[in-house]
């Protein structure tokens, strides 16, 4: 059994001349016999580091946050230790970003297609594995009513890609694994 975690994130301006604005989602494919092992090793790089308690690791840490304040050589160390214990634990990761200047297309309809190719990564993966898997949301940005529409449109999905193949391996919502 795989655990996969998805989460979206975006800029608006991208410093890089001649780009829109990037819309991306990502995911974190934990084989399910690591998950305890990765996070016992995360957390002791958490006291290594002396990072408090419920504090979380952001690639942006917000303003006054231990990581933003231990400077840079620290990050720079952190996140690629955080890499090792990952690869350690056989986690696979895929990212999808677009370039919403390429293509006039809503950031609805961009949103949708990009999930659409992060399952399609995801679907691959576990046949690779030949494995099930659980995918897990973060829940996006704005309000209750943007998440439920959000909600509606990934089922919408999941079924999409749940009767592309007969071959299908167990994309699909949070407790739901079909095979």
């Amino acid at each position: 059994m795989q655990l996969v975690f998805i989460d979206d994130s975006g800029q608006r301006q991208p410093r890089r001349e001649g780009l829109g604005e990037l819309i991306s989602i990502g995911a974190v494919m934990f084989p399910e016999d690591q998950v305890a092992k990765y996070t016992a090793e995360v957390s002791k790089l958490r006291t290594e580091i002396g990072m408090p308690d419920g504090e979380e690791f952001k690639w942006n840490s917000p303003k006054g946050s231990f990581m933003a304040q231990a400077g840079g050589d620290v990050v720079k160390a952190t996140r690629r230790r955080m890499l090792e214990i990952a690869a350690d634990c056989g986690v696979r990761t895929a990212v999808v970003v677009w370039d919403r200047g390429m293509v006039p297309w809503t950031k609805e309809n961009v949103a949708r297609e990009v999930l659409s190719y992060l399952y399609e990564r995801i679907e691959m993966h576990l046949e690779a594995s030949d494995e099930r898997g659980v995918v897990i949301a973060d829940i996006p940005g704005g309000g209750s009513k943007d998440h439920s529409k959000w909600l509606a449109e990934a089922l919408d999905l999941t079924t999409l890609v749940l009767h592309r193949e007969s071959s299908w391996r167990g994309v699909g919502q949070v407790g739901w694994s079909p095979r």
